[in-house]
Parts: C-alpha cells; structure tokens; sequence
C-alpha cells in the first residue's frame, strides 16, 4: 500500500516564507526608490541646464535676459510662451514666471521638469531690458555645503530655474494650473523660498531627501546664472552662418587686445568673405576705406593705368597698360607683390616684400 503525504504549508510555514520575501524586497525596493530619484534630478537637471543655456544665447543675441512667460497659459492660448515685460517685479526687482520658450527658441516640452509640470523661471528685471546694466543682479542663493552648513551661494545672481521636484508645491502643470500651494508661515520648509515669490532662493544638493515627513524635507531641483554669460562667440539667432560677440575686445594670439578684433597672425578666408569698412594702421591712425581694395571703390581714374598698390589712402596707379595687357604669375610658393611697368606680375616668396625695385616697376630683390 502507498502511503501519500498530502500536508500542505502550515501558518508558520507561510509566515516564515512572507518574511523573509520582505527582507529580500524592502532594500530592494529602496534601492529601485534611489535610482529613481538619480534618473528624475538627471533628467530634470539636464533641461534646466539647456534653458540656461538658451538665455545665455538669447543675451548675446539681444544683450539683456528675456522676461519671463505667463506661467498661467496655456497652448489655446496666442502668447503662450512669449515672454511678457508686463510682468510686475516683486519689491526687490525680481520677476517670476514660465519658460518663454518662443523667444528661446525651444519646444515647449523642453520647459517641464520630469513630472511634467512647468520649470519655474525667475531673472533681475533690470537685466531684461538693454542695453543690459552689467552691474550684478538682485537674486540671493543661500544652501547648505558639504557639512550641513548654511552657506550664500550667490548675492547678486542674474537669474534662476527652478524644478519644484516631486511633491510640486508652489509648481505649474503644463496646462496652468497651481499643481500644489507653497508652505509658508508655521509650515515653511527649505523649498518654501523656491516658491513664495520673494528675493531669496535655496539650492542646495546637499539638503536632498526622498523623506517628506518634517520641515527638512527637500527636493527641489534648481539652477542658477551668477554674472554674465562667459561664452566669447554665439551663433547668431536669424542666420546660423554668423558668428556674433557681445564681449567688447576679443584677441585672437593675444592676450590683450586692443581693439574689438585684434588679431596678432593671418586672417584666411576659403569660399567667403572677410568684412570691413576701415583698414589702419596698429595705432589707429592712417585709416582708408577697405572700397580702396575691393569691391567698386577700387579703380583706376585713367583707364590705360594699371593698380600697382595703395598709398596716401588711395589707389596707386603707375603702370601703363600695354597692348597685350598684364601677363604673367606667380609660383605656388609665391605671392604677387605689384606689377612692372611691362605689365608683367611681380612676386615674393611667402613672408616676404619687395624691397627693392627698379624705376620699371621690376622687383629686383625681396626681404622678410
């Protein structure tokens, strides 16, 4: 006779299984809550850099700081997006509002933080009117360091973004609306100056917490602009074939320029063009217009004459041009230096001038 044990799991059996199954679970879940939170503040944090990145463009572009957007519209609306200078400052001088992503020129998804809800922007309504007064801005950064000590971060920053994290208080949904009320008062909490409006920001990613449970608790998410944008050139908002600069000297194989394009070397143009109204000597002086050297202005008065250089801020005309006209040219490893009276092209080597030419016209040596 075959005898079948048919028991199932007693009580305990399963209490023990239950267990040790939230053993295994608890840090796991823990750990999925942490990596979570990283890729949220990554995600979130990458957007607020990108924006930040977008008025430092829109300041070499127009050399202020757009306004800030209506964060109450919405995509029904004509000026979503559109930066409004009606915008009343608080009494420090500090406006508050969306992303105006129109005058950015970046989609409007670009402006929702990872809960899809409005990135709050807040700038020094001084800098958003040009020409910009470089003086410093209003906007006061305080945080914590390392230690957990209070620390001011910035006294004067231009501007700032802010993500309201994940419990959104004080934060905009995507359609307008307040999502959550800012604390204040007897329930404040580090977030609250992100949120009600005054002069003074927290930002801090040493305050973080995943725990909502006291007054400590903090997971906003923000980004700020202490001074000028540094960058020396920008691609230029209506032609992206341009290169523009808002910095007053730019040096290029100096380090102290003198001029607003100082350049200590060659200037080398391939398939386009180099620009100017004035050529001048190293001091300023002996100016001539660059039509002297190009473009219509440059032209011989008598038209047997041939150009042979530029003296005195005007064309030098000296050779007289002949029946077969101007012949001649020069070796890859030359350049044209003038033309003889024959008609025939005179050339140096690289690095090089004439140094000493003949009543004809002909070069007869060339020095470095």
């Amino acid at each position: 006779m075959r005898i079948t044990d048919n028991r199932g799991f007693t009580l305990i059996d399963l209490s023990v299984a239950l267990i040790v199954i939230g053993l295994i679970m608890v840090p796991a879940l823990r750990l999925h809550q942490i990596k979570q939170a990283r890729a949220d503040f990554l995600t979130t944090g990458d957007r607020l850099f990108d924006i930040r990145e977008a008025t430092s463009n829109f300041y070499y572009a127009n050399n202020r700081y757009p306004c800030p957007a209506n964060i109450t519209k919405t995509a029904a609306d004509d000026d979503y997006g559109a930066e409004d200078c009606t915008i009343v400052p608080n009494a420090d001088g500090i406006t508050r509002g969306g992303v105006p992503f129109i005058d950015l020129q970046i989609p409007p998804s670009a402006t929702l933080d990872r809960w899809s809800r409005k990135i709050t922007y807040v700038v020094t309504n001084d800098l958003t009117v040009a020409p910009l007064n470089p003086v410093g801005g209003r906007i006061l950064v305080t945080g914590l360091d390392g230690d957990g000590l209070a620390k001011t971060y910035a006294a004067g920053a231009h501007l700032m973004l802010v993500s309201h994290g994940e419990n959104g208080l004080g934060a905009f949904t995507a359609n307008g609306k307040l999502f959550a009320a800012c604390l204040t008062g007897a329930d404040a909490t580090r977030e609250s100056p992100n949120c009600d409006g005054g002069r003074t920001y927290f930002n801090s990613l040493f305050a973080r917490s995943l725990s909502n449970t006291d007054s400590n608790y903090y997971d906003d998410i923000t980004v700020y602009q202490d001074g000028l944008p540094n960058r020396i050139w920008v691609y230029s908002r209506d032609d992206d074939t341009d290169i523009l600069s808002n910095v007053p000297k730019v040096g290029i194989g100096t380090n102290s320029p003198d001029f607003a394009l100082d350049v200590n070397g060659n200037i080398k143009t391939e398939n386009g063009n180099a620009n100017t109204l004035e050529i001048c000597a190293q001091d300023g002086s002996n100016c001539f217009s660059a039509q002297v050297i190009g473009g219509t202005g440059i032209d011989c008065n008598d038209p047997n004459t041939a150009m042979t250089g530029i003296e005195n801020s005007d064309t030098l005309c000296e050779v007289t041009r002949t029946a077969t006209g101007i012949s001649g040219g020069c070796p890859s490893t030359q350049f044209m230096v003038g033309i003889n009276n024959a008609g025939v092209i005179q050339c140096c080597p690289g690095g090089t001038f004439a140094e000493n030419i003949n009543a004809g016209g002909t070069v007869i040596s060339c020095a470095p």
